[in-house]
This record gives structure tokens, C-alpha cells and sequence, in this order.
């Protein structure tokens, strides 16, 4: 449990770092005009996952990495269809890699939180299912034309994740030993 005293240093800190990032935007000149370009969406939702891990690394929330990685991967898909002049039809298919980005923050946040290993198994069956299904709506909306032997070979990777998943959540809770106890 926190302590009166560190949870508001940990606040203060949060609100000062805040701070300093909109006195930045009010006094440097044209550093907000960067926000106005054809990239604005993904730099603002750059910006606000840049704030939020801010105000996790002051607040030592590691939990915080999670939505991190969602609003930074978003803004990734914008900058993406902007660069690549896709255009926002693309979300016929992009919205497949949330539950990816979901997923890389749970393995963030576990390996922060020092179990690696629990992030992994935590993790991989989103970011598999997310891969899948961005290939798999992205040949049918016309999005990615040269699927090849991809979804295939993915299908098959997540068919040994979930057949092998357990194997090493038994191996985690018991100390590194298999079929052993801790």
C-alpha cells in the first residue's frame, strides 16, 4: 500500500510533467502547427500515449503501458494510411491489430512487473489472433492482395500457441521445473 506521502509525489510529479508538456506547446513557436499537418491524428494520439506513459512512469503504474500501447498503435494506423495514402477505408481491416496492441501492453506490463514469462503466455494469444485477423480481413476487403502462404503458416502458429500455452503456464507455476512443484 502507497503512503499518503508517495502517492502525492507521485501525483505532483504526474501534474508538473503534464504541465510541462502544454507550457512546451504554449511557448515554443509553431511546435502546435506540427499538429495541424495531414499526420495531426496520429501525432496528437503520439502525444497522448506520450502523456500517459508519462503520468504510468510517475505514478509507478505499469498497468498504464497497456493503454500506452493501444493509443500509440492507433496513431500508428493513422500515420500509416496517412504516409501510405490508404486512406481511413483501411479500417475495414486495421481494427484487427487492437486486441495486438492489447496484447504487447500485457506483455510489457508483466515483463515490468518482472514475469516475463506470464507476459509471454498472457500476451501471445492476442497478438496471434490480431496478426491472423488483420490477414484475414485484409485479403477479403481487397487490402492485402498477395496473402500467400501467411495466414496458413499463422493459423498453424497459433494451433501450437494454444496446444503448447498450458505447457508453459505449468512450467511457470512451478518454479522453472516441468510437471514439478515449487
Amino acid at each position: 500500500m502507497n503512503s499518503p506521502t508517495k502517492s502525492s509525489l507521485r501525483t505532483g510529479v504526474a501534474l508538473i510533467l503534464l504541465g510541462v508538456i502544454f507550457l512546451v506547446l504554449q511557448i515554443i513557436p509553431g511546435i502546435s502547427e506540427i499538429f495541424r499537418g495531414e499526420n495531426a491524428s496520429a501525432l496528437v494520439l503520439f502525444g497522448v500515449a506520450l502523456i500517459l506513459a508519462l503520468i504510468g512512469i510517475a505514478t509507478g503504474a505499469t498497468g498504464m503501458i497497456i493503454p500506452v500501447c493501444i493509443v500509440a498503435g492507433i496513431g500508428g494506423i493513422f500515420y500509416w494510411q496517412t504516409v501510405m495514402g490508404a486512406g481511413y477505408l483501411t479500417w475495414s481491416y486495421a481494427w484487427a491489430l487492437i486486441p495486438g496492441f492489447v496484447g504487447v501492453g500485457i506483455f510489457l506490463n508483466e515483463l515490468l512487473s518482472g514475469r516475463p514469462l506470464k507476459g509471454l503466455t498472457d500476451a501471445m494469444g492476442l497478438i496471434i489472433f490480431s496478426l491472423v485477423a488483420f490477414l484475414i480481413f485484409g485479403s477479403l476487403f481487397g487490402g492485402i492482395t498477395n496473402v500467400g502462404l501467411a495466414v496458413p503458416i499463422l493459423i498453424i502458429f497459433l494451433g501450437l500457441v494454444v496446444l503448447v500455452q498450458p505447457l508453459i503456464k505449468r512450467i511457470g507455476s512451478s518454479g522453472g521445473q516441468p510437471g514439478g512443484t515449487s
